[in-house]
């Protein structure tokens, strides 16, 4: 980016990506300048590096944020440009959307936002602040409308079957399946990053992928090359012997029990073979029927949701 041929994606990004958010009070104009301001801002080994021989040192205007920038300044401008940008209302509204959406849904209720902008602007930014703010507002602490509403993306949803199952990680097994259902790890090719939104995450072919991948880790009797679940172990160490011992072991580490109650019944009936007075926990039953129903928990909606 220097002086005479400034590049605009620095500054572009600054304002569509971490400020104000795509078409959210500015104009091409602000980016314009903007780029002039960072005109020299570069990196060396590694590190930060400001090139005063490529920086652009006239005056400039951002007119949407009525700053001047007086002549003959260098690094300062750019300074100048990000604090303007924090200060403003636009930058607390956008960084309040973006974490409520993050925290309590995919369209965060507007009195929320509100509430985590003031806090930002008042607070200078302090992040902290604003997410003490978020958590205690009763959007977020007691409003069913937002009670387990967010999809879980493709790395939580692993994760969240690696963890629940107590299986051993396997990287190299696990990023298939996250290439298959549109998260590839530090390949996204755009700019904006991975999408919160859970429409992005959940249809009929990563779905699939999601319970393919549930299926490999509760059937993997040992391979290393995938996550490998040691089930008798896990169910002999909790000391269980009953069915219903197994359900509520599965519903608290799955669902919490938020399943319809016919759904519970038609898992019960799975695990017990519809005989659950003669059901118990043994070599054979932990392998199959345990093993089964596990993976069959992990693949209701319930599992899928944050």
């Amino acid at each position: 980016n220097i002086v005479g041929s400034p590049n605009e994606n620095y500054a572009r990004e600054i304002l569509e990506l971490h400020t104000f958010g795509v078409n959210n009070g500015y104009i091409h104009e602000d980016i314009v300048q903007a780029a002039r301001c960072f005109t020299g801002w570069s990196i060396r080994k590694g590190k930060f590096y400001f090139n005063p021989r490529y920086h652009d040192y006239g005056e400039k205007y951002l007119p949407s944020l009525s700053l001047y920038i007086p002549p003959g300044g260098g690094f300062i401008d750019g300074i100048m440009v990000i604090d303007a940008l924090v200060d403003s209302r636009n930058c607390a509204e956008y960084i309040a959307w973006k974490l409520c959406q993050l925290f309590i849904g995919d369209d965060p209720p507007a009195n929320a936002v509100t509430a985590a902008a003031t806090t930002f602007h008042n607070t200078n930014g302090d992040i902290k602040q604003v997410l003490n703010t978020i958590f205690n507002h009763p959007r977020f602490r007691t409003d069913q409308n937002y009670r387990q509403n967010k999809v879980k993306t493709p790395l939580e949803f692993m994760t969240s079957v690696v963890r629940v199952t107590e299986s051993t990680p396997a990287f190299h097994g696990m990023d298939f399946y996250l290439e298959k259902m549109g998260m590839e790890l530090f390949e996204y090719p755009f700019p904006t990053g991975f999408e919160e939104a859970g429409d992005f995450w959940i249809n009929t072919n990563s779905l699939l992928f999601r319970w393919n991948f549930v299926h490999l880790v509760t059937s993997n009797r040992g391979d290393s090359s995938s996550p490998s679940m040691k089930i008798a172990d896990f169910i002999n160490s909790r000391g269980l012997t009953t069915s219903d011992e197994v359900m509520s072991l599965l519903e608290g580490l799955t669902t919490h029990n938020r399943q319809h109650a016919s759904v519970n019944s038609l898992l019960e009936d799975y695990l017990t073979n519809q005989d659950p007075g003669n059901f118990s926990v043994t070599p054979e039953t932990i392998d199959q029927e345990i093993r089964h129903t596990f993976s069959l928990f992990m693949r209701l909606p319930e599992f899928n949701r944050q």
